[in-house]
């Protein structure tokens, strides 16, 4: 299909974005019940990539929170959380 685009990618105002839902289980975690990225491209055929990109790396990041039991600082700043106090 010519012209389709990715599910999550969304145009408004000329400008292509990206908008995902933050599952159910993660948004008390996270803080957000969706994620959205202005891509400032208002070309389809240049913010395709960049959708898909973004949107695959942003689904995993939940598949990965949802399988470990991370805490609210661990999930948002994980650089700041890898020496962990016992």
């Amino acid at each position: 299909m010519t012209g389709s685009r990715p599910q999550h990618l969304l145009r408004q105002n000329g400008t292509y974005y990206l908008r995902v839902r933050v599952p159910t289980d993660l948004q008390a975690l996270i803080g957000l019940s969706e994620v959205r990225r202005t891509f400032v491209v208002h070309v389809l055929s240049k913010a395709k990539p960049l959708a898909l990109k973004l949107a695959s790396r942003v689904l995993e990041t939940f598949v990965v929170l949802q399988q470990k039991n991370y805490s609210k600082a661990e999930a948002l700043f994980p650089s700041l959380c890898l020496i962990r106090v016992f």
